[in-house]
């Protein structure tokens, strides 16, 4: 006869010492592996956001988007002052296609923390693939504005101009972008198309 299996749940102390093995072995690209880890610390500690966050990274890294957002949503719950937690559900329901749950999440993250210019392109990129371009121009000229600094905010503003049908704002948005890092080829690529679809004769 099989003697049963027993499942040792872990205590506090040993779930700290699961979490670090986890983190570990993500870090690796153990995703399964960290899964597994963090599921014994939930096993024990169902309210501990961050074994809830943990096995929805491994989850999302295994493509299963759909159950990483589920933790994540249950992350948020839990814990609604972090605005890490609401922009990771965002990232999560945006990469479903769930554009509107992924605007609101971001939306929430940004009233947690508005000096972050990464949030605010992070809700650009969600409107640009809803096909929302008024919003993704404002949320884009945003992120400039918080960190005019860094140029993919600049060359995201001018792809979406562009796509508005602003063709010289976007090209200064180009510009922009090309000052700021001009080592960076991706400005000057999408200026020099830009410029040869405005030479093209009308058909």
């Amino acid at each position: 006869m099989k003697a049963p299996t027993l499942t040792i749940v872990p205590g506090p102390r040993e779930a700290e010492a699961l979490l670090a093995s986890a983190l570990v072995h993500y870090e690796r690209g153990d995703a399964a592996g960290a899964e597994a880890l963090f599921r014994r610390v939930l096993s024990a500690l169902p309210d501990h956001v961050l074994a809830i966050r943990g096995p929805a990274a491994a989850l999302f890294r295994r493509d299963r988007k759909a159950e990483a957002a589920a933790l994540l949503a249950r992350a948020v719950e839990l814990d609604p002052g972090s605005d890490e937690g609401w922009s990771n559900l965002g990232a999560a329901r945006a990469s479903l296609g769930q554009y509107d749950e992924a605007a609101a999440a971001y939306r929430r993250a940004i009233a947690l923390r508005p000096d972050s210019a990464a949030l605010y392109y992070a809700l650009g990129r969600v409107h640009r693939s809803a096909g929302e371009l008024e919003d993704a121009v404002a949320m884009f000229a945003l992120a400039a504005g918080v960190d005019p600094s860094e140029s993919k905010y600049e060359r995201a503003l001018g792809d979406a101009l562009r796509a508005q049908g602003r063709p010289n704002d976007a090209a200064a948005a180009y510009r922009r972008a090309i000052l700021l890092a001009p080592d960076r080829p991706e400005a000057a690529v999408a200026l020099g198309a830009l410029y040869r679809h405005l030479r093209k004769p009308d058909r």
